[in-house]
C-alpha cells in the first residue's frame, strides 16, 4: 500500500471511531532534508502514527508536542532548523542540514474542508483534485490553515 493510501486509510479509521487526529505536512524545505514538501503523517491522540515527515527525528517531536502546539485548535507552522548550533541539532536528533517547515493541523469533525477526506474521495473515485492550504500569511484576515 502506498504511503498516501495508508494515511488516507488511517484518517478514515480514526474518523469512523470518532477520534480526532493531527496531520503534519512538510510545506517547505531549505537545504537538505529526508522528505520533500507534501510528505505527511497522521498522529492519533494515543500516539499511533501513519506516514512520515522525516527520517524519524521530526516525528518524535511532533508526537511529543504536536497536540500541545495545536491546543487552541488552529493550525500551526513549526520550523525545524538543523542549520542551527549543534546542541539544537543533536537535541532533536536531526540528521539533515536543512530547515523544514511543518504545518500541524488538528482534525476534528468540525472542519469545513478536510484535505484527507477529499483525498479519500479521489482515491475511491480514481479522480484528481487540487487542494491549496495557506501555511504562511502576513495578512491578519488570511489565516494559516485556510
Amino acid at each position: 500500500m502506498s504511503e498516501m493510501k495508508a494515511i488516507v486509510q488511517a484518517a478514515c479509521d480514526l474518523r469512523r471511531v470518532g477520534k480526532s487526529f493531527l496531520v503534519a505536512t512538510v510545506v517547505r524545505v531549505k537545504g537538505s532534508s529526508y522528505r520533500r514538501p507534501g510528505a505527511r503523517m497522521v498522529l492519533a491522540e494515543d500516539r499511533w502514527v501513519a506516514g512520515s515527515v522525516s527520517g524519524g527525528c521530526l516525528e518524535r517531536d511532533v508526537i511529543r508536542r504536536g497536540w500541545w502546539r495545536t491546543r487552541e485548535g488552529a493550525p500551526v507552522l513549526v520550523t525545524y532548523d538543523a542549520t542551527a548550533d549543534d546542541e539544537t541539532r543533536w537535541g532533536l536528533g536531526l540528521g539533515c542540514d536543512g530547515i523544514v517547515d511543518l504545518l500541524l493541523e488538528r482534525v476534528t469533525g468540525e472542519q469545513h474542508v478536510d484535505p484527507l477526506a477529499i483525498m479519500t474521495r479521489c482515491l475511491h473515485a480514481q479522480e484528481h483534485a487540487s487542494i491549496a492550504t495557506i501555511w504562511h500569511s502576513a495578512a491578519p484576515e488570511v489565516k494559516v490553515g485556510a
